[in-house]
């Protein structure tokens, strides 16, 4: 039996806007799925997505450089480094 191994970009929490992570925060089951440091969110290609759920444009870049790497999940890390490319938001 072959074991499938997925690929995950990690990036700050700092790289989604205080609105994004307070919308994650109080949705759920919502984008992502909560842990105790931020979340992890699948990074579907935007054709495999729901339609009528309009994606914030801080998590849509991180999900799309997720993609040009070649992940399938971001995980939004509260003790990770702000990713290179993504805009950092200052709280």
């Amino acid at each position: 039996m072959a074991l499938e191994i997925q690929k995950v970009l990690v990036v700050s929490t700092g790289n989604l806007s205080t609105a994004t992570r307070a919308d994650m925060a109080a949705s759920a089951p919502g984008p992502g799925i909560a842990w105790e440091y931020g979340w992890w969110v699948w990074a579907a290609p935007r054709e495999d997505r729901c339609d009528g759920i309009e994606t914030p444009a801080d998590l849509q870049a991180a999900l799309d450089l997720g993609l040009a790497y070649g992940c399938e999940w971001v995980r939004f890390d509260a003790d990770a480094d702000a990713a290179e490319g993504l805009r950092w938001w200052e709280d």
